[in-house]
Formats: structure tokens, sequence, C-alpha cells
């Protein structure tokens, strides 16, 4: 019941604040920009391809989600646990009736919801975009409602896969006071993983993670998942007990 109650405060917490408008904006304005793209390019894009799914889910995923999403877990991870940081709060949050693995826990699950949204609404905006091609551009032969299944794997697949990064970024952003630390070591590994992306060993790099997943989940007509999604996961494990054992004995005054 506390961690029930504890996640309702980090919900009722970050109720209209950019954490919260960055969950929403960000799937919004990639979609939106897809759809202009195609609704008047389209035809150059697609070329009369017999599958325009695929093309269309390949932009957004492939694009999107494995190049940009990891962006914005770097900066929600940084708005959640900003706000402690900049209002000197930790010393009274963990003088509260409530163990502090409690509140690690509550706002790790409260970070994890929020992307999970963040992500439903990604998926949803890309189905419907895809279906608003079909019926206002037919030229391009979208068929409504097509490759639904095969977007909804895409995408799984790239969150699961990148929940390394999150369990990583929220780490760091929840132990070091500067955003600094966070938003650098975010930044410079996702451009680690973009330039060295031909290197044989990447596939094992947490923050290429997503790139990978969406790639091989794109090119593969199976539905199996990919290497990727279970390293995500077991890192997302690995450095969320490393953030809880850290947490149970962190001193409350730093």
């Amino acid at each position: 019941m506390k961690l029930y109650h504890a996640l309702q405060a980090e919900i009722l917490k970050y109720k209209n604040t950019w954490a919260l408008y960055l969950s929403i904006g960000a799937p919004l304005f990639i979609t939106s920009v897809m759809f202009l793209v195609f609704y008047f390019k389209g035809q150059e894009i697609l070329q009369d391809t017999p599958e325009p799914w695929a093309i269309w889910s390949s932009y957004n995923i492939n694009s999107g989600l494995s190049i940009l999403y990891p962006l914005f877990l770097i900066l929600i991870t940084v708005l959640v646990n900003n706000t402690e940081h900049s209002n000197n709060s930790w010393k009274h949050i963990f003088a509260l009736p409530v163990s502090k693995t409690t509140i690690y826990r509550s706002k790790y699950l409260f970070v994890l919801l929020l992307v999970f949204f963040s992500i439903c609404i990604y998926t949803i905006l890309i189905l419907a975009y895809g279906n608003a091609l079909a019926w206002f551009r037919p030229e391009l032969n979208f068929v409504p409602f097509e490759y639904t299944l095969r977007i909804l794997n895409l995408v799984a697949q790239g969150f699961a896969a990148a929940l390394g990064i999150l369990s990583i970024q929220f780490f760091v952003s929840w132990r070091w006071r500067s955003v600094v630390v966070p938003i650098g070591l975010g930044m410079a590994m996702f451009v680690f993983s973009m330039v060295l992306s031909r290197w044989e060993y990447i596939v094992y790099f947490p923050y290429a993670y997503p790139l990978f997943a969406a790639v091989k989940a794109n090119f593969d007509d199976s539905v199996a998942i990919s290497a990727q999604v279970w390293y995500g996961c077991g890192v997302f494990v690995f450095m969320y007990l490393v953030g809880l054992f850290d947490t149970k004995y962190r001193n409350i005054v730093d």
C-alpha cells in the first residue's frame, strides 16, 4: 500500500509539468512530421511499392523509435529526478515515514509508466496517421488497418530493448545532482552508438539496442524476440537492483 500511495504522490507531483508535456508532445511531433512528409512526398518515397505500410513503419520506427527515443529517455529521466535535486528536497523526502527503497521504487515505476504512456501514444499515432494516408491519399496504396500486428511487434521490441537505457539514465540522474552528468553521459553514449554502429561488438552496447532490435524486427517476418530485447531487459533488471541497493544504504544528508 505504501508503494501505491507513493506512486500516487509521484503522479500528482508531475501533473502539468514538462515531463508530462514531453511524453505527449514528443510522439505527436515525430509522427505529425512523418505524416506531412508522406502526405506531400509519399509518391516519391514509396515509388509504387506494394507494401507502403512497411516503408511507413520503417520511417517512423527505425528513425523515430530507434534514434529519437533514446534522446527522449535521457531527457525524461532528468526532468523527473531533477525536481528533487533542484529543490534540495532529498533530505526531507527520505525523512518521511516511508522507506527509501519505496521512494525509489515509486519514482522508478512512475518513469516507466510515463515512458510506456508515451510509447502507447506513439503507436496509436503511427497507426492513425497510416490509416489517414489510406483515406486521404488512396493513390499511395495504403490498405486501412493493414500491418497493425507488425507495427505493434516493432514498437514493443524497440520499447523493451531501450529499457536498458532507461535504467542507466534513471540511476545516473537519481544519484547525481548536476543535470550535466546524466545528459552528458547519455549524449556521449548515444553518439558513440551512432558513430560506431558498424563495430562488431556494438550489438552488446545498451544505447544501440533499440536500433538493432527495430532493424532486425523490420527485416524478419517472424515475431521472434531479438537478442537485443533480452539484453535490454537484463540491463534494466541489473541497474534497477544496483539503484535499489545504493538507495537503501544512501546517506540521507547527501
